[in-house]
């Protein structure tokens, strides 16, 4: 069953507004980071674009940290529907899949579509330059208002054009509130590839929300 353009935004805004967001007006945090060596350093980070890392580690290390904390507070940062996904064409196709409808979006220059479950985004779909994603979200936090934050969830990656799997990343996220706002508290990656098994992972602590500019 194909269903209109206006059913599929209905369906896709209504999960956007179940995903939890930064409030409006949010000019970031900063706290401590852990790292399990034992070493420690310092997270700031006043948008997805602004984030600081200062840690006892190799620069590979920082980096892949850096990377982790923008990628949270991106998705988290305020935004609106219309800015975002509520520009393309889309239509939704109801194939009685397990993880919800498909919604396509069409005209989105990433190719991005997702399936939609209970109310929220169960799988999300994009394909960036030479490399294809997708995420599967496996566990939420559901927070007293219903919005809900992943908890635990996998990625896997593939090249294009080849198609080949290239890995796949199991990651698990727990937030803490503060000053009202959720925060990350801990985040670790599993990563499978041709190498092997990898984990990673830091702790944040101490957390401390900026002031307004």
């Amino acid at each position: 069953m194909t269903a209109t353009r206006v059913d599929a935004d209905e369906l896709l805004r209504a999960a956007q507004v179940n995903g939890y967001r930064f409030p409006a007006g949010f000019t970031g945090f900063r706290a401590g980071l852990v790292l399990p060596d034992g070493s420690s350093g310092q997270v700031t980070a006043r948008s997805p674009r602004e984030i600081e890392v200062t840690a006892a580690a190799g620069a590979a290390e920082v980096g892949w940290v850096r990377g982790e904390i923008a990628s949270i507070v991106g998705h988290r940062w305020p935004a609106t529907y219309e800015d975002g996904d509520g520009r393309w064409e889309k239509r939704v196709e109801d194939d009685g899949h397990p993880l919800g409808p498909l919604i396509v979006l069409t005209g989105d220059p990433y190719h991005s579509s997702y399936r939609v479950q209970d109310g929220h985004i169960s799988v999300i779909d994009r394909t960036m330059a030479r490399a294809r994603f997708l995420i599967v979200i496996d566990s939420r936090v559901t927070l007293p208002d219903g919005r809900a934050l992943p908890a635990h969830f996998h990625v896997a990656f593939w090249s294009v054009p080849e198609g080949r799997l290239e890995r796949v990343e199991t990651f698990q996220h727990r937030y803490t509130e503060v000053a009202g706002v959720q925060l990350p508290a801990l985040v670790r990656v599993d990563t499978v590839d041709d190498a092997g098994l990898t984990v990673r992972q830091f702790t944040v602590t101490d957390h401390e929300v900026l002031a307004d500019a």
